[in-house]
């Protein structure tokens, strides 16, 4: 099953701290997006494997903008 994390405010990212295929662990940060000079992490659900990405350093991003899919976490 894909999931999909969507930005919760507007600004810019600051930093990417996963990459497509990484598994990360549920609280996880994925990005951290910059706003009126505050650093935000936006962390993973759950458990899981990046799919696609749809964010890079200093590209603006709106609320509500799709950044990651993914997929369940896989054994091993």
């Amino acid at each position: 099953m894909a999931e999909e994390i969507k930005a919760h405010i507007t600004g810019v990212v600051f930093q990417v701290t996963a990459k497509v295929g990484d598994r990360v662990a549920a609280g996880d940060p994925v990005i951290v997006l910059e706003s009126m000079k505050m650093e935000i992490p936006v962390e993973a659900p759950r458990a899981a494997r990046s799919r696609r990405s749809g964010c890079a350093r200093d590209r603006p991003c709106r609320r509500a903008r799709r950044w990651w899919c993914w997929s369940s976490h896989e054994p091993g």
